[in-house]
């Protein structure tokens, strides 16, 4: 009840409910919290970034890995680092062909889904291009697959560097089609 400073949320398609505090402070619960630091973050992102072009992409790994994520937390900066950041880096690079460029992004790391299970991913706001000799060189399209490509290569490879996966592991992810449950969106141009 309101009085009590908790909603009872009921899905009516599945019959599941839980509880969500109003004002909670809790991290990432509260609506009304997360509707408050979204805001601010959202007004410093507005003061600090330049007016170009940029893309919402969205990184998530598949379901066999996330519990890995779950027990190894430092896996998640590897997945922001290795994986997401560097992937999308190396796209560009190879696209654009210019090798000394340099892009921008900022890259979130969220770690629930919109049931509040577990599903670790990456939200990133990026330029689609690269900056060199102050001249901003812009790719107007993507594809979501060929990032999808390099983002499970790097991520297998930074899992098999931190012994979370084996040689045997990692070919069978490798063999399995449309990109072992790899998956990037990649947003509209704005």
């Amino acid at each position: 009840s309101r009085e009590n400073g908790v909603a009872r949320v009921r899905c009516t398609g599945y019959g599941h409910d839980f509880f969500v505090a109003f004002s909670c402070l809790a991290l990432g619960v509260c609506p009304n919290c997360t509707s408050k630091r979204s805001l601010l973050f959202g007004e410093k992102v507005l003061e600090i970034v330049h007016p170009l072009n940029h893309r919402h992409v969205t990184f998530t790994i598949p379901k066999l890995l996330r519990g890995y994520l779950r027990r190894i937390r430092r896996l998640g900066k590897l997945l922001l680092r290795s994986a997401s950041w560097e992937a999308w880096q190396e796209y560009l690079h190879e696209l654009l062909q210019i090798r000394d460029g340099l892009s921008g992004g900022i890259f979130c790391l969220q770690t629930q889904g919109c049931l509040f299970n577990f599903h670790p991913h990456v939200h990133a706001l990026v330029l689609p291009g690269l900056v060199r000799e102050g001249r901003f060189h812009e790719l107007k399209g993507c594809s979501a697959t060929a990032v999808t490509v390099r983002l499970r290569a790097r991520y297998l490879t930074a899992l098999k560097n931190q012994e979370v996966l084996d040689s045997d592991e990692i070919e069978r992810l490798m063999s399995w089609n449309h990109n072992s449950g790899f998956n990037i969106h990649v947003g509209k141009l704005r």
